[in-house]
């Protein structure tokens, strides 16, 4: 049988894997940010052992994706699921955690009283 032509729609391209390992990269900052917060606050509202637990996913799936060609478009279509799902989360925790850090730097900052110094 001779195809004599391939349609695009066809091939199946996915997210690239540099933007998912740029996302494993920001997770694992996150993690690490999140591990040197101590406050209640931060760890009752983010549960850092997801983004962990996402990011040796996308992993696991990026080296299995570079193994196995046999399965490479299956595998390509749980990359894509698996960022989508981390990049929504982080990205709704970030802006929450980002809001809490500059609030409490506020909140630190309005205690200070001028002349003090702080060590």
């Amino acid at each position: 049988m001779k195809v004599s032509h391939v349609c695009i729609s066809d091939i199946y391209v996915g997210i690239s894997h540099k933007k998912v390992i740029k996302l494993i990269i920001i997770l694992k900052k996150f993690i690490n940010s999140l591990n040197e917060n101590r406050q209640i606050a931060v760890h009752n509202n983010i549960n850092q052992f997801y983004y962990m637990t996402k990011a040796e996913e996308l992993e696991f799936l990026l080296n299995k994706y570079n193994r196995d060609s046999s399965t490479q478009i299956i595998t390509q279509k749980m990359i894509d699921t698996k960022y989508h799902e981390a990049f929504m989360h982080w990205s709704k925790d970030a802006r929450w955690y980002s809001t809490f850090n500059r609030q409490e730097n506020n909140n630190y900052q309005s205690r200070i009283t001028p002349g003090t110094n702080v060590e």
